[in-house]
């Protein structure tokens, strides 16, 4: 009960994010809250339907257009519609890459944007992608981090 009382409050939120940003503000976590629960439910429509008020009525590219692109790019990906899912998790490391670098979604980003350039055969494109995710989890983590090894 308590978890469907938090959803609510959070859609009430989001929902009213593009007509009012200044008033009611999703913040960060409220995107992470509302992925955890899509993701686990596999209801990634619902997710988009919920991050498209907050990319069309953005009037600023902050780290909550981020995280909804983001966050967006990852139910693009579960319909494999790939081309769309690298522009909106290149987007979004731009704009990490810009406000707060090295945090865990722009390295996260980094990591999908090659991922999913490779996937596309845009290995050119890919590679300084996995070169900087490479960079930030070395510096990040070392080189004795198991992710690390794995990065390589």
């Amino acid at each position: 009960m308590k978890l469907l009382l938090v959803l609510c409050c959070i859609l009430c939120n989001l929902s009213s994010y593009s007509q009012d940003r200044s008033r009611n503000h999703p913040t960060t976590q409220d995107l992470d809250s509302l992925f955890i629960l899509f993701q686990q439910n596999e209801n990634y429509e619902e997710l988009l339907a919920l991050a498209e008020p907050i990319l069309q009525g953005a009037e600023e590219k902050d780290t909550v257009y981020a995280k909804a692109l983001f966050y967006s790019a990852l139910a693009y990906e579960k319909f494999n519609e790939l081309e769309q899912a690298k522009d909106y998790c290149k987007q979004a490391m731009y704009i990490w890459a810009s406000k707060d670098p090295g945090n865990q979604y722009h390295i996260k980003s980094l990591k999908w944007s090659a991922v999913l350039s490779a996937r596309l055969g845009y290995y050119e494109e890919a590679e300084p992608f996995f070169i900087e995710y490479n960079e930030w989890i070395k510096k990040s983590l070392g080189t004795d981090h198991a992710k690390y090894s794995q990065s390589l």
